[in-house]
């Protein structure tokens, strides 16, 4: 499928009667099209095959090349032992293989370690991020409002701050990013996140309002030229 002059996309991606899905089209001068896919389950009718609930344990190399990943093996009890229910683990393979399990993760540490990735970079250094999505009474706030802070609550030896962005819908994201070098083994972001809550500015956003959905979630916070190199031989 290919884009007109304007960049469009001149028409959906058939779903062949497998069920309902999207498919967003992204212009790339590289490729015809380059699709972002939103199907669940229903990507199996699109030649994609989707696992669920089998975490890869391991990654393949054809001497210095990705060549896939190990899925780890299913109904082994807390002992290690085999159960009734046991499957081992499959072979997965691709000409490349992506790796989105985060900035600590155990497939990216083996690899990034295995492939010397990280020679000649700056250790990382991480963060934690907590958000709240709240809904707040109407007209209390305009869409676009973007409030940052440094600071408070945290102390003078340990870094991050909070954000709080003005959404559509009275929807007001509300979140505090805290440095994971912290020295005092009692400091806890989460309980920091509550103090940050009960300042004024703060406050009187949520007087009122609904906790729509919260998360946490780790980040990295070196100089994009501290982090490892991100492909190699059959990775990305």
């Amino acid at each position: 499928m290919r884009f007109d002059d304007n960049g469009m996309d001149p028409g959906p991606l058939q779903n062949q009667g497998c069920g309902s899905h999207t498919a967003t089209a992204v212009p790339d001068p590289a490729r015809d099209a380059l699709y972002i896919y939103n199907g669940g389950s229903s990507g199996n009718c699109e030649g994609i095959d989707i696992f669920t609930g089998f975490p890869a344990t391991e990654v393949l190399f054809d001497g210095e090349t990705v060549a896939g990943v190990r899925t780890g093996d299913r109904g082994i009890d807390k002992h290690g032992q085999k159960k009734s229910t046991f499957e081992p683990g499959v072979d997965i393979r691709a000409k490349v293989t992506i790796f989105m399990d985060g900035v600590r993760g155990n497939l990216t540490k083996s690899l990034v370690r295995q492939l010397g990735l990280d020679e000649n970079r700056s250790p990382q250094v991480y963060a934690i991020g907590i958000k709240e999505l709240w809904e707040v009474p109407a007209g209390r706030t305009e869409p676009g409002r973007v409030v940052h802070t440094m600071g408070y609550p945290l102390k003078m030896e340990e870094f991050g701050g909070g954000f709080m962005y003005s959404l559509h819908d009275n929807l007001v994201s509300l979140g505090l990013v805290t440095g994971l070098d912290y020295r005092d083994p009692m400091f806890d972001p989460h309980v920091s996140f509550q103090h940050l809550k009960r300042h004024p500015l703060i406050a009187s956003m949520l007087q009122g309002a609904t906790l729509v959905y919260e998360g946490a979630q780790t980040a990295l916070w070196s100089r994009v030229t501290d982090a490892p190199a991100l492909d190699a031989p059959g990775a990305g």
